[in-house]
């Protein structure tokens, strides 16, 4: 989905619009995390998320197929083995930004 953002040229009556990709958030989970702390901040994070109805995608760290993805949001982060890590995707051109983690909500 995208959002129209009115703009103003400079050009006198002649106002166009940008449009503008919303961002998708991406938290990178561990299913075999076993500090119960992170694993307690996983679960919250992701209830957060649903009571206030923020849709996002997510990644599990554990499965081998997903490993690529885990190991460019470790890249990104500079943290590794600690969950969640909570990212933000453009969609117009895939670039992921590190937010934070739990303590980031």
């Amino acid at each position: 989905g995208t959002e129209s953002i009115p703009t103003n040229s400079g050009d006198a009556g002649n106002n166009s619009t940008l449009v503008a990709p919303k961002a998708r958030l991406t938290v990178l989970i561990s299913n075999g995390v076993y500090d119960y702390s992170q694993k307690a901040n996983q679960k919250n994070a992701l209830n957060t998320f649903d009571d206030l109805g923020i849709p996002y995608d997510l990644v599990d760290g554990m499965d081998p197929l997903q490993k690529e993805k885990r190991d460019e949001f470790f890249e990104i982060s500079g943290v590794r083995g600690n969950y969640p890590q909570i990212f933000s995707s453009a969609e117009a051109d895939g670039t992921d930004i590190y937010l934070g983690g739990y303590n980031w909500l």
